[in-house]
């Protein structure tokens, strides 16, 4: 099987095992990018693949309730927001998540067990506004 074929068993096992969590806990947005709105934040996930073969990040942010102004005064609203406009964000889980050795299924329930620690995180994360770090920055 191509690292293609492998993507997109991928794809499907996280859509199958991790996007009705997702759903269950009141994330809205498209695979690969999710939003949830707290009393004070904007929550955000999304799932991240390497170009250089069978492994993907999950990448954690928050916003502010208004949506994101990057440095250059570009500004985002609560429904486009995308983790990498975020600052601050994290990675959780796995740094990657390998899924070379064919097993999707199980990679996919381990990146379900990260959801915890991203949950850890949004709850002590506070959100910035006129993120310097524009749609490239790094991570915290």
């Amino acid at each position: 099987m191509n690292w293609k074929e492998i993507r997109k068993e991928m794809d499907a096992a996280l859509k199958a095992e991790v996007v009705p969590l997702l759903r269950a806990i009141d994330f809205k947005g498209s695979y690969p990018h999710f939003r949830r709105t707290a009393m004070d934040r904007i929550d955000v996930i999304g799932f991240q693949f390497s170009q250089w073969g069978p492994q993907l990040y999950v990448e954690v942010a928050v916003a502010p309730l208004d949506g994101v102004t990057l440095s250059d005064g570009k500004h985002f609203p609560p429904e486009k927001i995308k983790y990498y406009q975020c600052w601050p964000r994290r990675r959780v889980g796995e740094n990657p998540f390998d899924f070379g050795n064919g097993d999707i299924e199980e990679a996919a329930r381990r990146v379900k067990g990260a959801l915890p620690e991203a949950e850890d995180w949004w709850q002590s994360a506070k959100p910035r506004q006129n993120s310097q770090q524009g749609e490239g920055g790094n991570s915290e």
